[in-house]
Order: structure tokens, then sequence, then C-alpha cells
């Protein structure tokens, strides 16, 4: 299954659920994504749980994050730059 972020300005926004859906590893995705963004860019991903692991990467790498439990099947998490 292909999945691709979808850039409009300064908006990335990926939805990995069909994938997880399917039982695949979304992480490289989601890492193609990441690597895809510039700065002052906001990232939204969506999933079918919460992240916590891909929390602790993005973070190393920079990122504060806010995630909302839109249903219970789907999670929101948007990713920005911290401040330095």
């Amino acid at each position: 299954m292909e999945i691709k972020a979808i850039r409009k300005d300064n908006l990335v926004e990926l939805n990995v659920r069909e994938m997880q859906k399917q039982k695949e590893e979304p992480f490289h995705v989601i890492m193609d994504a990441v690597d895809s963004l510039k700065q002052g860019d906001t990232f939204i991903l969506h999933t079918i749980i919460n992240p916590v692991p891909l929390l602790g990467v993005m973070e190393g790498r920079g990122f504060q994050n806010e995630v909302k439990q839109l249903e219970e099947d789907h999670w929101q998490i948007t990713f920005k730059m911290r401040d330095e």
C-alpha cells in the first residue's frame, strides 16, 4: 500500500490509518514525511493508536506535539518544531 503525505503551504498531513489496519508498519512512511519538512512546517499525522514511541523519536528531533483522540481508532498528532 502506497501512502504519501499531502502538502498545502506549510502544512504536511499524513494518514496511515489504512496502512495500520492492513497490519503494515508505517514508520518508514512517517519518517519520509518528516524528512521532507521545512522550517516552519506543521506536520499532522493520523493513526489508529496513540504512537507513544514515535512521540519520543520526534521529541529527539526537536518537535513538540499535541495529541488528540478523535474517535476510538483515530488519533491526530500535530507536530511543530520547538522554538529554539
